[in-house]
């Protein structure tokens, strides 16, 4: 085992991070897209650090593919911008930086430093960036040009016993950003990881704090869980931590009336999902491939919607003649309040029902 020394403010020689080999992490710099590699070593070349970070990371070595490849680095974002053709700066409260190849664009962030209430844009270094992550699971930093990882938490020991742990004190991680206590269910049913100590209780606790998030936000995180494959367990599981009525508030109402709905609900949940891992794997990363078709991701996100609302929506059969198409809309669009999905999933939802209403 290698590790990283950094002098103390007393001047002494201190470990600050397990730097895992080739041989120790078993991962493939192939398996990192060039376009990131192609930003870390035109930074790196300029005397600059610059990493692979995060959730890509965390997901290769948990035998999953990444969406993405975010970069950070110890170059500010008006340096980053200089150094390439395509790029821009986007951001208000965080600047980052958008490198462009084509159609595809890396996301490269500057090393943040310790939140300060007077500047929270202020930089940092490594050591400082890393208690800026939400989770250990997602603060490792991967050198594609060195082939190695730098763990400065233990993160690797979480990630092999497959924990959920926090690095923001329980105090104020959700309440600097109530959107990780979604992320913290999402991250423990998609990478099957357990709740760290208090974590779990923490969750239950703060849910409230989910009323301050803009819907904008919710309605982002809510098509984050559509496009997971085991969106079915997510969402009981924010069911279960009562995040769910501040998500999804009227369909949450009816289903705490009666057990019953519960339990069909969830049941029709599961079956869904499993149609669509059974998609998966009989077409390859089903999931991957209908993320690149619009058509195809709305089919799915709306069958999932189409599932969230069911039971609710069959409450107006009661009358024998056939439902308007505008009410069913309607009805649709008010049980996902105050989430604003984009109209074709409402479409296909709608589409849905009105099959099975005869």
């Amino acid at each position: 085992m290698k590790y990283r020394y950094i002098t103390s403010p007393k001047g002494e020689i201190v470990r600050s991070a397990r730097i895992y080999t080739p041989q120790e992490h078993q991962l493939s710099k192939d398996l990192i897209r060039w376009e990131a590699v192609q930003v870390i070593q035109q930074l790196v070349k300029r005397n600059f650090e610059a990493y692979v970070v995060g959730g890509s990371v965390r997901d290769l070595l948990l035998g999953n593919t990444p969406k993405d490849f975010d970069v950070v680095t110890s170059a500010s974002p008006e340096r980053i911008s200089s150094l390439f053709r395509e790029a821009h700066i986007i951001g208000r409260r965080f600047l980052l930086v958008h490198v462009l190849f084509g159609n595809i664009h890396v996301e490269v962030a500057t090393f943040r430093a310790t939140l300060s209430h007077s500047n929270a844009q202020r930089w940092g270094d490594i050591h400082e960036d890393v208690y800026r992550r939400d989770f250990t699971v997602n603060s490792l930093y991967y050198s594609p040009i060195e082939n190695t990882i730098l763990d400065f938490v233990n993160a690797m020991d979480d990630i092999e016993g497959r924990i959920l742990r926090p690095l923001i004190p329980l105090s104020t991680i959700f309440v600097e950003d109530p959107v990780r206590l979604i992320r913290a269910v999402k991250y423990s049913k998609s990478l099957n990881l357990s709740y760290a100590g208090k974590l779990k209780k923490k969750i239950l606790q703060s849910g409230h704090l989910l009323q301050h998030i803009s819907e904008s936000r919710l309605t982002e995180e809510f098509i984050k869980i559509l496009a997971s494959p085991v969106f079915a367990q997510i969402f009981m599981e924010m069911y279960e931590t009562g995040l769910l009525t501040y998500l999804l508030p009227n369909i949450d109402e009816f289903l705490r009336k009666d057990t019953g709905a519960y339990e069909s609900w969830a049941r029709d949940l599961m079956e869904c999902e499993q149609y669509f891992l059974n998609q998966s794997s009989d077409q390859g990363d089903w999931v991957a491939a209908h993320k690149k078709n619009i058509k195809s991701q709305s089919i799915r996100n709306g069958r999932i919607i189409y599932i969230l609302c069911k039971p609710m929506l069959f409450e107006m059969k009661g009358s024998k003649r056939r439902i308007e198409q505008s009410i069913i809309r309607l009805r649709i669009k008010t049980l996902l309040e105050p989430l604003i999905p984009p109209n074709t999933f409402i479409s296909k939802a709608m589409q849905l029902f009105a099959q099975r209403e005869h």
